[in-house]
């Protein structure tokens, strides 16, 4: 549904109606065979588009969906979101069941929610939501809505695709005879519109599969493989996809314009931070460091559907505000000290915004600074370049805990929509080299001959993942951290102890976080008469994982890195090694995977090396992916050999 306005429950419910002749029709449809695992499936989702000479839409959608498992009850629920300025003309639903029986949904079975999408904010987004009755397997529910769009959408988002299978589904759009229109389709075959009425198109698709990713895994996020079709009205109706994507992003710049603008103030604020900075890098440490730490993240939606910012001068002075008012701050106060800095919207879960798709879909902004063409300086890992030759840093001032020049995984190798007025494009969001971030851990045991383990680690995380942990000092207090630790050490050695752990954490973001813990695990060895069997990798769980069904989806990993380990365990007086597992070696195109063991007089030395170099694999790389893992996770368990002398 799309976001929509302020509503009177009176209006919208005005009395009983009949159900309609559109969703008994649709209720007697026979459920295909196809369908007979699913929770529910949608038998009927009509919707039309009315857009005026102004090029504003009013929105009316119909749908029936049947329930065939109790599981599949949450889809028989209607829902209309809105925020301020617009409105809901119309929220109706019906139920009729298996028998035939005929039910409505009155004001009674409504309620209203807030936007749950964050957990602190001012948001006047909020839904309208109509549980209608009996909603059993075997009964179908019939939704109507009618919505006014927000003034400045001229596109529609046509998602294809759902959890559920659809039997049937069509978008309308009611054009004024002048206005022209685009289409893009994101995987899913384009199919061409029946023209109803002069500039009145219908389109029409049948038999959509569910898209059902609860048993994939290593999978992408759902919103970045379902099909979608986005239409465009207004100043984006090209047929060329660049062309849609530099309005898009030029929208954005113009709505923002002036949001960022340096007052005295902030300019001597920025000049402040820079003082006595030796170079390029320095500048924009202060300057990150001065957002992310003073500047509290609080969500504000209102106005424009919430892309709007808040002036800067504004932020200034509250020292809070959401994404895109930390991007703006972050913008003013570069642009006082002559580095110029502009909006890039982006999403989140890596694939959704996606090149073949133009549209104004993402919820996050972040920051592309621009930086000197003879500039290099490996401090800077996350630039890019656009079609000018520009040369960009990509930063999330949201993000409180990653460097700047780093870039944390999830915005890693997706796309962003950049605002820069005549450079105004969508441009990629670098990768970053797997040296740039993971894990050295160093761990120092000794093992007593009934098989207890004790000792230490010391761990060092770099880069984003460093990031990763900051945030867990900062969301937790002492006694939620030992618990989140010791649960995630338990995991790999079971009945693990936590005596004991300290967090080394720099002023810097851009230094390594270290975390030195002690371990107590008894019965970590196991006895076999003269025998005991021990598991050199003692801590560190790397596996993804995986299935041996057939790959048709790509294999989401979770970052690149390096991760590297070193483990040296003291043997049990009256023991001697007499077995060492083989050790471990894997090269691919996305990644390795080394180890070595070997007995150092009385000490046993376990050591290995993991690099990852890539963020989705195709699936055809599935056999490779499930070596790599099957050797990772064989070498995580290999056991050596201890023989009593």
């Amino acid at each position: 549904m799309l976001l929509v306005g302020s509503c009177s429950a009176s209006s919208i419910f005005s009395g009983k109606a009949p159900t309609p002749d559109w969703a008994v029709a649709a209720a007697k449809i026979p459920t295909p065979a196809s369908a007979a695992d699913a929770r529910a499936i949608i038998l009927l989702d009509d919707t039309i588009v009315t857009v005026d000479d102004q090029g504003h839409a009013v929105e009316h959608e119909r749908t029936v969906t049947r329930i065939l498992k109790p599981q599949g009850r949450d889809e028989g629920v209607c829902v209309a979101q809105y925020s301020e300025g617009t409105k809901i003309n119309l929220l109706r639903a019906w139920t009729i069941t298996a028998e035939g029986r005929q039910m409505q949904a009155l004001e009674a079975d409504t309620a209203e929610f807030g936007d749950t999408n964050v957990p602190t904010m001012l948001s006047t987004n909020k839904a309208r939501v109509a549980h209608p009755p009996g909603v059993d397997p075997g009964a179908s529910v019939a939704c109507e809505t009618e919505v006014t769009v927000p003034a400045y959408i001229e596109e529609e988002n046509w998602e294809l695709q759902h959890s559920i299978p659809v039997l049937a589904e069509s978008l309308e759009l009611d054009l004024p005879i002048a206005r022209k229109y685009s289409d893009s389709w994101r995987d899913w075959p384009a199919v061409q519109p029946t023209e109803l009425a002069p500039n009145h198109l219908k389109w029409q698709v049948a038999n959509i599969p569910a898209l059902d990713l609860r048993e994939i895994p290593a999978a992408p996020h759902w919103g970045a493989l379902n099909g979608r079709m986005t239409v465009q009205w207004g100043d984006a109706a090209f047929a060329d996809k660049d062309a849609q994507w530099h309005a898009i992003c030029a929208w954005m710049d113009r709505l923002e314009a002036h949001r960022p603008d340096p007052t005295p103030e902030i300019r001597a604020k920025a000049q402040e931070l820079v003082a006595g900075a030796p170079d390029f890098y320095t500048k924009l440490t202060r300057i990150a460091e001065y957002v992310q730490k003073d500047f509290r993240y609080f969500v504000v939606m209102r106005g424009i559907g919430g892309l709007q910012a808040n002036p800067a001068d504004q932020i200034f002075r509250n020292r809070y505000g959401d994404c895109k008012d930390k991007s703006t701050i972050t913008i003013s106060l570069l642009a006082a000290i002559d580095i110029p800095a502009h909006y890039v919207f982006v999403d989140t879960n890596r694939g959704i915004v996606d090149p073949e798709n133009p549209s104004l879909i993402g919820n996050h902004m972040i920051t592309a600074i621009e930086v000197p063409a003879d500039l290099k300086d490996p401090r800077l890992q996350a630039v890019v370049s656009a079609k000018s030759g520009k040369r960009y840093l990509i930063f999330d001032p949201t993000n409180q805990r990653t460097a700047i020049g780093t870039l944390p995984a999830y915005l890693q190798g997706g796309y962003g929509g950049l605002a820069d007025g005549a450079g105004s494009q969508l441009i990629p969001l670098p990768v970053l080299d797997a040296k740039v971030s993971g894990t050295d851990q160093k761990g120092v045991f000794t093992l007593a001959a009934d098989g207890t383990l004790s000792g230490s680690v010391q761990a060092t995380h770099v880069g984003p993942e460093g990031g990763d942990w900051r945030y867990l000092i900062k969301e937790t207090d002492e006694k939620e951290r030992h618990d989140v630790l010791e649960h995630r050490i338990g995991r790999q050695i079971p009945g693990v102890t936590l005596d004991s752990y300290k967090f080394v954490e720099p002023d810097h973001l851009d230094q390594p976080l270290e975390l030195h813990y002690q371990v107590t695990a008894h019965q970590y060895a196991r006895s076999m008469g003269q025998l005991l069997l021990v598991r050199p990798h003692v801590v560190g769980e790397d596996t993804i994982s995986f299935d041996n069904k057939p790959r048709t989806l790509p294999i989401a990993l979770e970052s690149t890195g390096h991760w590297h380990d070193s483990f040296d365990i003291a043997l049990p007086d009256g023991y001697l090694v007499d077995e060492l597992p083989d050790p471990a070696s894997i090269d691919t195109e996305f990644a390795s995977y080394h180890s070595a063991f070997k007995v150092d007089g009385r000490t046993l030395h376990y050591e290995r090396d993991y690099t990852v170099r890539q963020l989705q694999l195709p699936p055809e790389k599935a056999a490779e992916f499930r070596k790599l893992q099957g050797t990772i996770l064989a070498d995580e368990r290999a056991t050596a050999v201890l023989k009593k002398q």
